[in-house]
């Protein structure tokens, strides 16, 4: 099995992601590359047997990749076998009439309405659910869908997302007199452990950017994109959808500010430091301008001049904090958010400026960072106070 390392593996690395949206594969004992337990294990139960094959850089058609879960920057291609076996395509009945209700009336995003149908596709695939929604719903049949997502290790967090897909769509059943009972009712999943954000200590965030603002100097490949792409994740606390299709026009350099468009079409205002405008003008009028298609609209573009995806970002990042020394396994790009919000915190932030900054809708979502700063103040306290020494 040959192993491509150094520029060669990143540049076929950036061209997988930017092509095919893989999915990543963990290596297995006796040969095997095995999809990861992920939200679509239900429907991949197949092998892929792994061949040796030489790809050169640029042309990367027909392949996926090996992640190594070691840190090891190389990574392992292998062709597509002809063979595989197709994705099941499953059929939501009403599908249609529950995605406008969901996009017009709940007023969710286009991320959110389709990941709710992606728990349901899941969930339906599993019970083999049929236009009869009312004969294939039933409770028994749920939790035998419950417990087989336990065999597969979900967490708690994952499948009590499950369940609020399932009763969101048996209550819009329900609302067009299409059910007549909830088959959700008494079904218990295991209890959510209090939620912890990971985030980032000062001083790796400041080993991260001498990183990335090395790489500059020494004229490194998308030096300034990968910078500009954690300004927006860090500097402004960006969701990363927010990042990745964040258009030229919502940022107004001369009034400081950018106009986020977030969860649910809701606008928010995010001041523009002084760092940031610094690094997002020279990305925009190096790198980008180089690259961006006439029509691309947004701030970050991929290797192509096209808007960059969510994986490219995630492997922005991922290749980032590895050149940084920081743990790439537990780090997201999500994470660089949380660590936004922990920062302010920390330093004296108020929590509802806090909570403006971040767009949640509820203050109880931003609260989570207050305990966050409790635990701060709590070593702080045994650290110095004379009657903990």
């Amino acid at each position: 099995m040959e192993e491509i390392t150094g520029d060669a593996a990143l540049e076929i690395e950036e061209a997988i992601v930017d092509r095919f949206e893989f999915h990543t594969y963990k290596m297995c004992r006796g040969g095997f590359l095995r999809p990861s337990v992920t939200r679509h294990a239900l429907q991949c139960h197949h092998t892929l047997p792994i061949m040796q094959h030489n790809v050169e850089p640029g042309n990367p058609s027909l392949c996926v990749a090996a992640r190594s879960r070691f840190g090891r920057r190389g990574f392992a291609v292998y062709p597509k076998p002809e063979n595989s076996v197709p994705e099941r395509v499953v059929h939501i009945p009403f599908e249609e009439e529950y995605q406008a209700h969901l996009l017009l009336e709940k007023r969710l995003s286009e991320n959110t309405a389709s990941s709710y149908l992606s728990d349901l596709r899941l969930c339906f695939g599993h019970l083999q659910v049929s236009e009869d929604v009312a004969s294939s719903l039933k409770p028994e049949r749920l939790r035998e869908f419950f417990a087989a997502l336990i065999e597969l290790g979900f967490s708690p967090s994952s499948m009590a997302r499950f369940l609020a897909s399932l009763r969101s769509y048996c209550v819009y059943l329900a609302d067009t007199n299409r059910l007549t009972e909830d088959p959700c009712r008494g079904i218990r999943i295991p209890k959510q452990q209090r939620y912890r954000p990971r985030s980032l200590t000062h001083q790796e965030m400041q080993e991260l950017y001498a990183i990335l603002e090395g790489r500059i100097q020494t004229g490194a490949r998308n030096a300034r994109r990968d910078l500009a792409l954690i300004e927006l994740l860090y500097g402004m606390g960006l969701r990363i959808s927010e990042a990745i299709q964040l258009p030229l026009d919502a940022v107004h350099f001369d009034e400081e500010v950018a106009m986020i468009l977030g969860k649910g079409n809701k606008q928010r205002i995010v001041p523009l430091g002084g760092k940031i405008i610094a690094s997002l003008r020279d990305y925009l009028e190096t790198e980008r301008a180089a690259l961006a298609k006439p029509r691309c609209e947004t701030v970050i573009v991929n290797n192509r001049g096209l808007p960059l995806s969510r994986m490219g970002a995630w492997q922005i990042v991922r290749r980032s904090c590895l050149l940084a020394g920081l743990d790439a396994v537990v780090i997201s790009p999500h994470t660089f958010r949380h660590t936004f919000a922990t920062h302010l915190i920390e330093a004296g932030a108020d929590l509802r400026a806090v909570q403006e900054l971040l767009g949640h809708a509820d203050i109880s979502t931003t609260q989570i960072y207050t305990h966050l700063d409790q635990d701060y103040l709590r070593e702080v306290h045994q650290s110095f106070h004379p009657r903990n020494r």
